[in-house]
């Protein structure tokens, strides 16, 4: 039976190499230059993974006593990632967006679903590579590596794939991509969050008097706290009641 730690892993890699690849169609980015960012990418995960490696011994345990609120935060910017890529495919605001804000705010505005995606991408497979490495008995560089080729040859060929397959006009493909990169940041919660503790309930025998642990508290405190923060956000912008 597969590990839930690599299972979990097998899934951001997957996801995250699918979301690169179509944004990268998304921006109308030509082939070589797809394949250079892809590599890229791959060269910044390396080396973040071998810096890593060496301060292994300090960083391991950060990670592993993190995971789920890391991975949890990472689920919360894709989901946010694809609102606006949903948002872009319902509202065209750029001209009050130029009007107001100087012409560098607003290009980093233009740009910020892209910036978003490709920092959910990179922390979410290096942090993964950091947790999963030691339960499967390899060093965090070697994992690394594997990590790397596999997502270099998924974000390139899943490129060439969907460039072929998809006709979809652009806005329409926004709003589609964006509801994908929704469903992964769900899919992200669940599987760092409600899964694991939903496992240790299970497998520890609570009496009437027993609590949750201090931390597991504090995560969902903290995440009732976003949720809440976020609905009043969308329940005061205009521009989330016109996706609707």
């Amino acid at each position: 039976m597969i590990d839930l730690q690599v299972l979990s892993y097998i899934i951001v890699i997957v996801l995250s190499s699918i979301a690169i690849s179509t944004s990268l169609i998304n921006n109308s980015i030509n082939k070589n230059n797809s394949i250079l960012i892809a590599v890229y990418l791959g060269l910044l995960i390396l080396v973040s993974v071998f810096i890593s490696n060496i301060f292994s011994k300090s960083i391991i345990p950060t990670i592993n006593n993190n995971i789920s609120f890391i991975m949890t935060i990472i689920g919360m910017v894709l989901i946010y990632t694809g609102y606006r890529f949903i948002l872009d495919f319902k509202i065209k605001s750029k001209k009050s967006i130029e009007r107001k804000y100087p012409k560098i705010i607003y290009k980093i505005n233009e740009e910020l679903s892209l910036i978003l995606l490709f920092f959910s991408y990179y922390a979410a497979i290096l942090i993964n590579i950091i947790y999963v490495a030691p339960s499967i008995w390899l060093s965090i560089f070697e994992l690394g590596l594997i990590s790397v080729g596999i997502s270099i040859i998924l974000i390139i060929a899943s490129y060439f794939i969907l460039y072929r397959k998809i006709r979809t006009p652009k806005r329409m493909f926004n709003g589609i991509f964006g509801f994908f990169l929704m469903l992964s940041g769900i899919l992200y919660f669940t599987l760092y969050m409600f899964v694991p503790n939903l496992q240790n309930v299970l497998s520890q025998n609570m009496t009437p008097l027993s609590f949750p642990e201090t931390n597991m508290m504090i995560y969902i405190l903290i995440i009732v706290l976003i949720s809440v923060a976020f609905g009043f956000v969308f329940k005061k912008s205009k521009r989330f009641r016109n996706l609707f």
